[in-house]
Parts: C-alpha cells; sequence; structure tokens
C-alpha cells in the first residue's frame, strides 16, 4: 500500500490534465481503499480486522485516537490514520509539529450563523506551514452562508474540504448553491467529502441532490472527491458505505479514484 500511496503523493502539485496522464494510478490495485470518514478508533484488533476484510487500508479519524495508532502499519498491521480535529487551542509551532506527527492533516469548522470566517483566515495562515487543510461542515438550512462567505474563502491559503453535503445541496435553493460548490471544485483549491452515513439518513431528494452534486463535480474536477463510511467501526455499516458509492459511480477507475488516490493526496498518506 504505501508503494502505491508513494506513488500518489508523487503527482501531488500537478494540473488536473497531467494527473489524469499518471500512468501509475492504472496500475495500482483496486483493494487498496481509505475511508475519509471512520468514527471509530482503528485502535482494537477486531476493528482493524474489519476494515481489512471491506478493503480499507488506511482511515481518517474525527478525532485524534485515544489507542496508540502508528502512522504506518508495518509492525502489527494496524492502519494508516490521519485526523481532521477540531481548533487547537494553541497554534505554536511546537503544538503543530506534535499534531503532524500525531497525524492530524486539518482543522475543522461549521458555516454557521456563529462561525467566524475571518477566524477562519487567520487558522488558514497557520496551517499552511504544515501543509493541512481546513474541513468545512456546511449548514443544511442556511445556503446562503456559503454565498456570504464566498469572498473570504477565495482568500484562504490552504486547501478547504466541504462536508454536510447532503442537506446542504437537498435544501430548498440547493441548485444555487450547488453551482457556488462546483464553481469553487473548479479552482482546484476545493474539496468535497461525501459520508455514506450521512447520506443514508438523508430524505430521498436529498439524497438525489448529492448524487447529483457528486456527479457534477466527477466532470468538473474528478481529483477533488473523497468518500468516507461515517461508520463507528461497524464492518457491516462500512461495507455498505462502499455499495453505496459504487452506482454513482460504476466506473472502477473513477472508483479508485474517489476511493484511493485523491484521499491519499488530501489527507497525505
Amino acid at each position: 500500500m504505501r508503494e502505491t500511496l508513494a506513488r500518489v503523493l508523487r503527482s501531488r502539485g500537478r494540473s488536473h490534465d497531467e494527473a489524469k496522464d499518471e500512468p501509475a494510478a492504472a496500475e495500482s490495485p483496486a483493494a487498496v481503499l481509505i475511508d475519509a470518514d471512520y468514527r471509530g478508533s482503528a485502535g482494537g484488533a477486531a476493528e482493524w480486522h474489519d476494515l481489512k476484510a471491506c478493503g480499507i487500508g488506511g482511515v481518517v479519524l474525527n478525532r485524534l485516537s485515544e489507542a496508540n495508532v502508528t502512522l504506518s502499519p508495518e509492525a502489527d498491521e494496524r492502519p494508516i490514520c490521519r485526523a481532521v480535529i477540531a481548533p487547537p487551542a494553541a497554534l505554536d509551532r511546537d503544538t503543530l509539529h506534535r499534531l503532524h506527527d500525531q497525524g492530524v492533516r486539518g482543522v475543522r469548522f461549521r458555516l454557521d450563523d456563529d462561525a467566524d470566517v475571518a477566524g477562519m483566515l487567520c487558522y488558514g495562515d497557520a496551517l499552511v506551514i504544515p501543509g493541512w487543510h481546513i474541513e468545512l461542515d456546511l449548514p443544511a438550512g442556511d445556503t446562503h452562508a456559503l454565498h456570504r462567505a464566498e469572498w473570504i474563502l477565495t482568500r484562504m491559503p490552504v486547501p478547504v474540504c466541504f462536508t454536510g453535503l447532503a442537506g446542504f445541496a437537498g435544501h430548498d435553493g440547493g441548485s444555487s448553491a450547488r453551482a457556488l460548490l462546483l464553481e469553487l471544485v473548479h479552482m482546484g483549491r476545493f474539496w468535497l467529502k461525501f459520508s455514506a452515513a450521512e447520506l443514508s439518513s438523508a430524505s430521498p431528494a436529498a439524497q438525489e441532490a448529492a448524487s447529483l452534486l457528486a456527479r457534477e463535480a466527477m466532470a468538473t474536477r474528478p481529483d477533488r472527491l473523497v468518500f468516507g463510511s461515517g461508520s463507528a467501526g461497524a464492518q457491516a455499516d462500512v461495507a455498505a458505505a462502499l455499495q453505496m458509492v459504487r452506482p454513482w459511480f460504476p466506473d472502477e477507475a473513477a472508483q479508485r479514484q474517489i476511493l484511493t488516490f485523491n484521499p491519499a493526496a488530501l489527507y497525505d498518506f
């Protein structure tokens, strides 16, 4: 897996057109998958066995694991782990270095009425050196929030990954918000993360809106989509999540890109 992901990382910084010509992607094994929204700890042997049974070789946690999870699976076949966390209280170099060594690659905010978008920009400045990104959870009931934040978001010095997409795109007025999301994704510094747990609990209309957004984004920037289970560790949930994304993207090359190469690039596997 490490050799496969290393080939992905060598392509970082290339344009989308150059990335499409990268022969290594076509040679990679389809079984190397990354769950970009894993809610378990990935620390127990049984949990990791379940992940491996689903073909998962790496996970992105929504918090630092309390278990002694390493950054590589070489010693005892534990997963390669990364994490996106709530904003740390301190942004000094030592803190960022320590968190980076623990696998942190992003800081999570929510774009709601209480959001300090200007403050996010300050965080973005601090995240440039470690090479992290900002994850931005979009509100289900306020599609205007993204329009209000557009001016600052386009000045963010690090990548921004949008989550909460089912509720956001499926809300009234979602077509305008979806168009703005696609414009941002087309720029190359913005990403979309779809979560199976969120999608499975959404209304049919919201699911269809999210599916449309995913297909349109795939046609715009297929190198800017990632997908996760939202599972807390159940093997059945992870397996069901993988089955959910495959009808959206029946092409195996597209599945490899979304489930392997894109998250490897965004989360620095």
